[in-house]
């Protein structure tokens, strides 16, 4: 892992870059409301991005949507030179996004699809909790819908989950 000055026009979303973009007129209020906050921080401090080898973005993609927003040529990354395949560009960004965030299970259908992608071999390898991974793999619907939500208003669980049918 090293740290660089680049271009921005030399980065590259991901395709599963699952976040809105600032100004989306559908983002929720808590996203527009963490942009604000990241914008007035990126004013003082630097945020992080980290890109593949490849300066693709694995995570950070709000913060470069908003340092694209200042008009901003260059900016600093954290580069994964470790990171060469799709897989693993993917396991660092389920990590980095859905791992780390007190609100991970608001896209835990998501997540769940992306496990089970995976597999529970490599799943339990790229969550923490290898109990939960394989948990979440293994939930039928009708758990999930019990216990997510708590977490999701429904109607906005049945607009996200029309997204993946």
């Amino acid at each position: 892992m090293k740290i660089e000055t680049l271009p921005i026009s030399q980065l590259t979303s991901n395709s599963f870059r699952d976040t809105w973009t600032p100004g989306d007129s559908h983002a929720p209020k808590a996203f527009n409301d963490l942009v604000e906050l990241l914008t007035k921080r990126a004013k003082i401090h630097a945020l992080p991005i980290h890109v593949s080898q490849g300066f693709r973005v694995l995570d950070g993609h709000v913060a470069l949507d908003i340092y694209r927003s200042f008009g901003r040529i260059e900016v600093e990354v954290i580069v994964h030179p470790e990171i060469t395949s799709q897989t693993e560009a993917e396991e660092f960004y389920i990590a980095a996004n859905y791992l780390r965030s007190a609100g991970w299970l608001r896209s835990g259908v998501k997540l769940r699809n992306n496990l089970a992608s995976m597999g529970p071999n490599r799943a339990v390898m790229v969550m923490p909790d290898a109990t939960l991974a394989t948990d979440l793999i293994r939930r039928s619907q009708e758990q999930w819908d019990k216990y997510s939500t708590v977490f999701i208003d429904p109607t906005e669980a049945q607009a996200f989950d029309a997204l993946f049918d």
